[in-house]
């Protein structure tokens, strides 16, 4: 009789060990199998789209169509105008023009193509590529709007584009023209400029600098935030 209860805790206690080395066993396998997938290389999902730019100018003699010339012979090659500037300079057409490219080739059927159409069109045509398209204005600058008005003189530009340098205050465009003046027909230099304030340059030192040089040309001016 106490052999039998003796055997019968020996089986008991042998199944409890086995039962014991399967769960760690089981646990060891676990691991194992998830350390192995975290080493494994993780995945990336590149898009099948992406989407460069070039800088394309151009500059010919004016003459009805040549907008329509240029524009074609991008889309034909799979360009898309995103962003423009086009004037018309004394009877020279300028064109400034940031063209998106959709397909890999997109550039190379451009730039292969250019001289003929420069040939063709009578144009001077150039392309090269942009660089990466600037974020969006932050809390580090401040835009705004200047303009100016005076009697045409040489170096009226030079004038404030150098106050606005030595403040750090970049130009994000500009625009100037000539215009006679009413009654007496005299050339009046009219300047436009979207700025770019550092919010370091304090609006009030920005003014005082250029209320300084504006006096000194002679010019109109207003400075507001846009």
């Amino acid at each position: 009789m106490v052999a039998a209860s003796f055997l019968v805790r020996m089986q008991t206690l042998i199944v409890g060990f086995v039962v014991a080395f399967d769960i760690v066993a089981r646990i060891l396998t676990a691991n194992r199998i998830a350390g192995g997938i975290a080493r494994l290389p993780r995945l990336r999902v590149q898009p099948s789209f992406t989407m460069d730019h070039l800088i394309l100018t151009a500059i010919g003699a004016d003459r009805p169509g040549i907008v329509d010339e240029l524009s074609q012979f991008i889309f034909d090659r799979g360009g898309n105008i995103e962003d423009s500037r086009m004037v018309n300079l004394s009877g020279q057409f300028a064109m400034i023009v940031l063209v998106g490219l959709g397909a890999a080739d997109t550039a190379s059927r451009i730039e292969r193509d250019l001289p003929e159409f420069s040939r063709k069109s009578g144009m001077n045509a150039d392309v090269r590529p942009a660089g990466s398209r600037p974020a969006a204005r932050t809390s580090d600058a401040l835009p705004c709007r200047l303009v100016g008005t005076g009697i045409d003189r040489p170096g009226l530009v030079h004038h404030v584009s150098h106050v606005l340098r030595e403040l750090s205050v970049n130009i994000e465009s500009l625009e100037t023209r000539l215009t006679p003046a009413p009654y007496t027909g005299a050339p009046m230099f009219e300047l436009e400029a979207v700025l770019s304030v550092p919010r370091a340059t304090p609006l009030s030192q920005l003014r005082q600098k250029l209320g300084v040089a504006f006096d000194e040309i002679n010019m109109d001016w207003d400075l507001r935030t846009a």
